[in-house]
């Protein structure tokens, strides 16, 4: 179904004008790794990308070519494999299941289930969007802008005509897909909402679980005897080692915690929260988004959250507000190869060398910390309200307690407020102000 919407959009849209053939091809990543792997995502449009261009190069020759034309096609085939990686990379972004650091954040105790599917698009869509359209300038101007090249379109014809007529088996698929997706969007205000449907225990993977399920039990029309989804190609196809990396990942947060070690660490950086919300957004899409070029993209999200989240608690700031930065920042990854998977996945093709990448990458990179950095911030101050007091929902019975005492926490007058353990029985207020063990506690 995914290989026949790119065709159809790639022959519908044409092959005549090559800035266009790669935003097509840019928009198909975009799009798609918002709702799939963007790993998987560049796996599927890398050998589309290829063979149009190979058949491309193929009839062109380069016979009576000058050299400067050859490598203006040959700089077009690095662009377009860039694109694809790049708006793959972006579009994952924009939901929780589109790469696996948003996973991870969300997936995180300490973040108690206060990150769902809809309100995660809402907040990272205006970012995601940001980054792809300084993917799509940066990879214009260096690669694309001057190239005059006519691409052959009979490989995307010949492609879409082995696919066959459109069966009831996509259909299906098509329709569980959209009915998951509608519903992590309504989530909260229709299926958990006690005024409407009131189904308290669903949430965004019992939605993607639900889905998947569904699929085990509709029969195939083209394979008969069979349903669409069976257990052999499940298994196949399921993603084990990035589950074992997560789950890796939330085991060793746990250790963490049960080490005190991220408490240790959050006590030393908490003389960092003194600067201003826009200074320490930025501290921190900048040092994540380096440090996630040499390690992979989910490993610096397992040890950074946990470490973020403490700093949070130490400090009682919002969690959100150090974290969220932290986890988009972990998809910044355009600097090098070996930075994130669909990097990877192009750089395999043996078209592209790393000085391609920090050619577009750095740029891309720095644009992405100055103009995305506020942009995250004001999107998680409207969606998540990271920049008010600590919430009620992070304070957790080992941390902090709730007690009623009213004074301004972060320039908002509040009732009520959390209040950080100390020994013997104390606790601190975001102030600073010591309570004894007698304050009114809730």
């Amino acid at each position: 179904l995914h290989r026949r919407i790119a065709l159809r959009l790639l022959l519908s849209v044409g092959v005549r004008q090559p800035w266009i053939v790669v935003a097509t091809f840019g928009f198909l990543a975009y799009f798609m790794s918002m709702w799939c792997s963007n790993t998987a995502t560049t796996v599927m449009l890398r050998p589309v990308a290829t063979g149009l261009l190979d058949t491309t190069l193929r009839n062109t020759g380069c016979v009576g070519q000058s050299l400067a034309e050859q490598e203006a096609i040959h700089r077009y085939s690095r662009g377009l494999l860039l694109m694809v990686a790049y708006a793959a990379s972006s579009g994952g972004v924009a939901t929780t299941i589109g790469t696996p650091p948003n996973g991870v954040l969300a997936g995180m105790p300490e973040v108690n289930n206060a990150v769902s599917a809809g309100d995660w698009f809402s907040f990272a869509c205006p970012v995601s969007l940001l980054l792809v359209s300084l993917a799509f300038m940066t990879v214009y101007l260096v690669f694309v802008r001057g190239v005059v090249i006519e691409l052959d379109r009979t490989v995307l014809e010949a492609e879409y005509a082995g696919l066959g007529p459109f069966n009831r088996d996509e259909g299906v698929v098509a329709a569980v897909q959209l009915l998951q997706i509608f519903g992590w969007l309504s989530r909260k205000d229709l299926i958990n909402n006690p005024d409407v449907l009131g189904l308290t225990g669903v949430d965004d993977a019992t939605i993607a679980c639900g889905a998947a399920v569904l699929l085990f039990f509709v029969p195939s029309i083209k394979r008969r005897g069979q349903t669409i989804l069976g257990w052999d190609v499940a298994q196949a196809h399921l993603p084990w080692g990035v589950f074992l990396i997560m789950g890796g990942g939330f085991a060793l947060a746990k250790g963490f915690i049960e080490s005190k070690l991220s408490r240790l660490i959050g006590l030393r950086l908490a003389d960092a929260t003194s600067m201003s919300m826009l200074g320490i957004t930025y501290l921190i899409t900048s040092t994540i988004c380096f440090l996630t070029e040499v390690t992979s993209n989910t490993a610096t999200a397992n040890v950074m959250l946990p470490i973020l989240a403490s700093v949070a608690t130490e400090t009682l700031t919002h969690p959100l507000a150090l974290m969220l930065p932290a986890t988009v920042a972990c998809s910044f990854a355009f600097l090098l190869p070996a930075a994130t998977p669909p990097n990877s996945v192009v750089f395999a093709t043996g078209r592209l060398k790393i000085l391609d990448f920090l050619k577009a990458g750095i740029p891309i990179n720095l644009l992405g910390i100055v103009f995305g950095s506020p942009l995250i911030m004001g999107m998680a101050s409207a969606v998540y309200d990271s920049g008010g007091p600590f919430p009620r929902w992070a304070c957790s019975p080992e941390s902090c307690r709730w007690v009623d005492v009213p004074g301004v926490v972060d320039g908002r007058k509040v009732s009520s407020q959390a209040c950080l353990l100390l020994e013997d029985g104390l606790c601190r207020l975001r102030s600073g102000i010591v309570l004894n063990g007698t304050a009114t506690l809730r």
